[in-house]
This record gives C-alpha cells, structure tokens and sequence, in this order.
C-alpha cells in the first residue's frame, strides 16, 4: 500500500525508517518508487534507532527534508510522535 505520492519522497533529502529491512518488504510508500527505478535501496539513510544512539546525524541543518517511514511498531510511532510534539511545544 502506497499512502506517500513519490513527488514528497523524491523530495526526501533523508529517509529515516524504524527497521530496513521490514521497510523494503512492507512499505509501499518505497516499494513503489523503487519498483519504478525512482529509487535506489540506499536512499535509506538509516534507521531510527541509529539516530537516537547517536550513530548517524539524522537532520543537519533547518533546510534538509527528512521523511520518517514506519513499518508500523506502534510504540515506537508514539514514542517518535512525543518526541517530535514535546520538541515543536518548546520552540
């Protein structure tokens, strides 16, 4: 199932997902534009994990574009949603 149009993930500079390997079996929102030659399998930058644990910058600067593709573990979508919520509250 495809719910992202290919435009906002070309537009991606970083693809962010919790598990890559579930994401190339399971997320259509990828699959699509891959399947399409859009995409290649390293448009993946990391996985959500890599960045908590400060393996990998995630973000760079307030320009960069990153979307966040969940395969859908339900805790940590909201683990992921309170971060982001409590981060825009402080400004």
């Amino acid at each position: 199932m495809q719910e992202i149009d290919e435009r906002t993930v070309l537009r991606a500079d970083k693809i962010v997902t919790d598990a890559v390997q579930e994401a190339w079996r399971y997320a259509g929102d990828l699959i699509v534009p891959f399947e399409k030659g859009l995409i290649s399998k390293e448009a993946i930058s990391c996985e959500l994990g890599d960045i908590v644990q400060k393996q990998h910058p995630g973000r760079e600067n307030s320009e960069e574009i990153t979307l966040y593709e969940s395969v859908g573990f339900a805790p940590l979508d909201l683990a992921v949603a309170i971060e982001v919520y409590e981060r825009a509250a402080a400004g």
